[in-house]
């Protein structure tokens, strides 16, 4: 579940067009510090999670009922990426 939570967190950051350094900014600690948490190198309190999930707008309730699975995620980044390399194509 960890491992899950943590993908979902990486790819909903994406999502979002936000790095690790701004999501860090947003939660007042270092880059290094988010990326370790992030890559699941440190562990994540219970606080520090609710505070990562509000920066990037997910309910934690969404989490819970599986509306995040990777695939899903994965398939957003996917097709955002392709809409980015064609408008840069221009």
């Amino acid at each position: 579940m960890r491992n899950k939570l943590l993908s979902i967190i990486q790819l909903n950051r994406k999502k979002k067009g936000l790095s690790q350094k701004d999501v860090a900014k947003k939660l007042g600690i270092s880059a290094p510090s988010y990326s370790n948490l992030e890559n699941g190198k440190n562990e994540i309190t219970l606080k520090r999670l609710d505070e990562i999930l509000g920066v990037l707008g997910i309910d934690d309730e969404d989490i819970i009922d599986g509306k995040y699975s990777q695939e899903t995620m994965e398939e957003i980044i996917k097709n955002q990426n392709r809409i980015m390399d064609l408008l840069s194509d221009k």
